[in-house]
């Protein structure tokens, strides 16, 4: 696909390019003014008309449509699947007419103001409320044309009460939206539970060994990385979780965010590192 980089959306020409050498992905990072750099998936499907995009950033540096409409002008409908409900990855949602999300605590995901976490940016703007078309149940397969793809959605709850995970076997990838990421941590504050998260990989990570292409299923994360090995990193963040769990010393305890005390664990090599507010820790020593 042929891309020319500019912003607001930087195309990210060496992700996520697995070692097939396909290019069925496009990546694009959000060059917001909140620095949360959201990523942004995009492919066409076999009839090309068609195009499946995860998650819309902000919304506040651009039109993303209109962005992805002059670079594809052959693309007349697009579908858009949102990982959960925070500000930065719904903020572009509104643009969009066919738009599905996690059925899990609907209610709670569009309350936007209350709980997409754009308070904690001062000036960050309430995102544009949104017409969900689709609501995804645990497990259900969704197929958009006939060129053999069959998207699996997964309840992946923990980061947030909505998170899915979404598995397209075209390409053998799985979007994780903030379940799991690289070089920044994961964080775990208002609106999560960690006994949920540490289920949700555990989830993820059993499907994706059930799968007969488990070895070449790669990890599109919401920030930061668009080509992660699966099995590697879902192993090695369900370790870092369980320390957390099992109430092991934190690396670092940091006042920020929300206002509550975080504690974060990192994995041994450092790319992976889980930030959890105090409380979230308390609650699951409880369950």
């Amino acid at each position: 696909m042929a891309f020319n980089p500019s912003k607001p959306y930087n195309y990210v020409a060496e992700e996520p390019t697995p070692p097939s050498d396909s290019d069925i992905y496009v990546m694009l990072v959000e060059d917001d003014r909140f620095h949360e750099n959201a990523a942004i998936y995009f492919r066409k499907t076999a009839t090309g008309n068609k195009a499946i995009i995860f998650d819309s950033g902000t919304g506040t540096t651009g039109n993303l449509r209109e962005y992805l409409t002059d670079r594809f002008p052959d693309v007349t409908e697009f579908h858009l699947f949102l990982t959960h409900h925070h500000f930065d990855h719904i903020g572009g949602a509104h643009q969009f007419d066919n738009v599905y999300m996690s059925g899990r605590e609907q209610a709670y995901a569009m309350n936007l103001g209350a709980n997409s976490l754009c308070h904690i940016y001062e000036n960050c703007p309430v995102p544009r409320q949104f017409n969900v078309t689709t609501w995804l149940q645990d497990g259900q397969q969704i197929e958009l044309d006939g060129d053999g793809t069959t998207l699996t959605v997964l309840w992946t709850p923990g980061h947030s009460a909505n998170d899915i995970c979404i598995y397209d076997p075209y390409d053998q990838r799985l979007f994780m939206g903030d379940l799991l990421y690289t070089w920044a941590p994961v964080i775990l504050g208002q609106g999560s539970n960690l006994t949920d998260y540490l289920a949700s990989l555990r989830k993820v990570l059993v499907f994706v060994e059930n799968l007969d292409e488990k070895d070449r299923v790669r990890l599109s994360c919401g920030h930061n990385a668009g080509n992660l090995p699966a099995l590697e990193f879902l192993r090695s963040m369900i370790k870092v979780t369980e320390r957390a769990m099992q109430a092991q010393i934190a690396e670092f305890e940091e006042s920020e965010l929300s206002g509550g005390r975080f504690y974060t664990y990192n994995a041994e090599d450092g790319m992976l590192s889980l930030k959890i507010l105090d409380t979230i820790l308390m609650q699951s020593s409880t369950q």
